[in-house]
């Protein structure tokens, strides 16, 4: 009998972490589980190291500002005290975020090729205290949107 409990509770247990998972997760993509990536010289010598996180736009969207702020100010801290040369984020479609140096000053936004860099610039990110938006390089706003969540413009 207790072996049938035993099962019984391992049941509702496995059932309830499966209803609770909650959050952006790295299947979804998301800040849970960064890649960590090899930077190849063009002679394809090992040169660094670099981070990647993978994210499907519309949940990089549904982000709040603290999320992403705790993200830029804690986490690509870490990464730049780490020696990382670099950090991006990328999307599903085709475009994506790098922080140089793991840096949060001015992230670059636009297409991004398979070692994470920007090889089309559509703008800069800049953080405006309670929402980040999309600048061109004459620091206007690519957005007049003042949305608390994701970042304005992409």
């Amino acid at each position: 009998m207790k072996k049938f409990y035993a099962v019984i509770a391992m049941f509702v247990l496995c059932v309830s972490l499966a209803a609770c998972g909650g959050g952006i997760t790295q299947a979804d993509g998301g800040f849970d589980n960064p890649q960590i990536k090899n930077v190849l010289s063009g002679s394809g010598e090992k040169i660094g190291e670099r981070i990647e996180y993978s994210f499907k736009k519309n949940d990089f969207q549904s982000l709040s500002y603290d999320e992403i702020k705790a993200f830029t100010d804690g986490t690509l801290s870490d990464y730049q005290k780490d020696g990382y040369n670099y950090c991006s984020i990328v999307f599903d479609d085709g475009t994506g975020i790098c922080f140089a140096g793991c840096l949060p000053v001015l992230p670059m936004y636009g297409s991004i090729d398979g070692d994470g860099v920007i090889t089309d610039t559509a703008g800069y990110i800049e953080d405006k205290e309670t929402y980040f938006v999309l600048i061109d390089d004459g620091d206007k706003p690519l957005s007049e949107n003042t949305e608390p969540n994701g970042i304005n413009g992409i």
